[in-house]
């Protein structure tokens, strides 16, 4: 490997990117044939969230080896941070097939099936990964957190657990962390934890949103809110769909019985308030909050430039 190669693999662990994209774009003018040159381009991209960019230099990748299967990989796990989990599954499941025994890879399929809510099938694609290397922490990370969107909740946090103590300086595992946390409605000790993810990343952006609602878990009505959303997100959003159209038609349904028997108009009134409350919090508790935040000096830190700007919006339209 080239010299620049090598502080390329320097300045992305220091998370300075745009450095690293210089070093290694200096690196394939050197060596204009070597695919760990690209793929670590690839990867600095994706970080920079130039996403397009990324699958460009993903593909070069492929061009360059195809049977090798560090490429496909690559290519996954830019697909995966651009979205595109279809495109990326695929991948992963070509990178595994050309190298079975390599645990990381059944780490971003976990992760992709995490991301597209087929949980079981995230702890499954994790379990193998862990069979090759038990401290596959990308393996553990999604398990645990399959685990907990599953409902068992106490082996998410053996699994947070074992993570913390084999790394605990790794910004991700913090993260998950506190993210249990809030789902058990400990907004100090997920606060802890959120404050330390950014410590050791202060790029990493969903750490800070994550700080952003343990600090506004303080409040009782966010707070409630918040468990209430943590709840439903346990649920594929094809649940959620049939979720809302029953409860439309059971409205619906409240009202026609109150004609037959307007004595029961009370009850279906206190029904219908509750029920409306209750959608109209879910709506408005994010922005409303972070407008509370904003105001507050240690909450005015939390909160990104774009959510700042969103939140000025939202105190006009407020």
């Amino acid at each position: 490997m080239s010299a620049h190669y090598e502080r390329a693999t320097v300045l992305l662990d220091q998370h300075r990117f745009e450095d690293a994209v210089k070093e290694l774009k200096l690196a394939t003018v050197e060596e204009p044939d070597c695919p760990f040159t690209y793929g670590l381009l690839a990867i600095c991209l994706g970080r920079l969230e130039r996403y397009e960019q990324a699958i460009e230099v993903a593909a070069k990748v492929i061009e360059l080896a195809p049977d090798l299967s560090y490429s496909h990989y690559i290519r996954a796990l830019v697909h995966v941070w651009r979205g595109n989990l279809a495109e990326g599954r695929e991948a992963a499941n070509e990178a595994i097939s050309l190298s079975p025994e390599t645990a990381e890879y059944y780490g971003v399929l976990a992760r992709i099936e995490f991301e597209s809510s087929n949980w079981a099938k995230a702890v499954a694609a994790a379990d193998q990964g862990l069979m090759l290397d038990p401290a596959e922490d990308v393996c553990l990370h999604y398990r645990s957190l399959s685990l907990s969107k599953l409902g068992r909740r106490e082996e998410a946090e053996q699994g947070i657990n074992t993570l913390l103590v084999h790394n605990p300086e790794d910004s991700h595992t913090h993260i998950a962390r506190g993210m249990l946390y809030l789902e058990q409605g400990d907004a100090a000790h997920a606060k802890k934890h959120f404050l330390e993810s950014l410590r050791l990343d202060p790029t990493n952006e969903e750490a800070r949103h994550g700080l952003v609602n343990a600090l506004n878990a303080r409040h009782f009505i966010f707070g409630r809110a918040l468990q209430l959303l943590l709840y439903l997100d346990h649920f594929r959003a094809s649940a959620l769909w049939l979720m809302i159209i029953g409860a439309i038609v059971a409205v619906r349904m409240l009202d026609r019985l109150v004609k037959t028997y307007p004595d029961a108009y009370a009850i279906a009134f206190v029904i219908k308030v509750i029920f409306f409350s209750t959608l109209i919090l879910i709506v408005v508790a994010q922005p409303l909050f972070d407008i509370i935040l904003r105001l507050d000096r240690e909450g005015r830190l939390a909160l990104t430039e774009n959510r700042l700007r969103a939140s000025t919006l939202n105190m006009v339209c407020f």
